[in-house]
């Protein structure tokens, strides 16, 4: 997903909001990377568990009829090309931008429940090793060890091993994402939202 101008990742990415038809903006990213010869970070908001804007822009949308909004992250040699061509592609495609703003920091809540030691440790193990970039935050969890309810599961809902907890993954929005796809993918942890800070 690095720039093949500059080599190397980017540090720099932008929610911009794009008012038009889903496919046609799609096609228009993509030809303006490969027209630049730039290998684009694009990241779809509705696809990857990234909120959507806040409830004031929704509100400012119901006086916009008919009008589709596609929300995406994008890094900032995408965003630069894009801008620098704004006035020609509305003027050709009727794709205009709607909002076009930097992302400080990007963060999602998510816990967990265990009640096997292996998938307790499966869950310490992913938290232990996040990807550089994304932090955790607020991290509480409790273990429970119950000897004396061990084979009675099947019968109560007592167990002998139970792991419960909870937090927050914090930092750069494309290391963000990589930690909630991450954190996902186990059946033991929910995810919440990826929610953005603007600037």
């Amino acid at each position: 997903m690095a720039s093949k101008q500059s080599g190397r990742s980017p540090s720099t990415f932008y929610e911009v909001v794009l008012c038009g038809p889903h496919d046609l903006i799609r096609g228009l990213l993509v030809g303006l990377s490969i027209g630049a010869g730039h290998e684009p970070v694009i990241v779809y908001a509705h696809e990857h568990g990234i909120s959507d804007r806040s409830l004031r822009d929704k509100l400012s949308d119901m006086f916009k009829p008919g009008a589709h909004e596609c929300q995406i992250i994008m890094d900032n040699v995408t965003r630069g090309l894009l801008k620098r061509r704004a006035a020609k592609v509305l003027d050709r495609t009727g794709v205009r931008i709607e909002s076009d703003r930097r992302i400080s920091r990007a963060e999602f809540k998510f816990e967990y429940l265990a009640y096997a030691p292996r998938y307790g440790a499966e869950i310490t193990a992913l938290l232990d090793h996040l990807p550089r970039g994304a932090r955790l935050v607020s991290h509480k969890n409790e273990e429970t060890v119950n000897p004396s309810a061990k084979g009675a599961e099947g019968y109560t809902p007592v167990h002998d091993y139970e792991l419960k907890g909870g937090g927050e993954i914090r930092g750069r929005i494309d290391r963000v994402l990589e930690s909630h796809r991450l954190l996902d993918r186990h059946p033991l942890i929910k995810v919440d939202d990826i929610e953005l800070e603007l600037v």
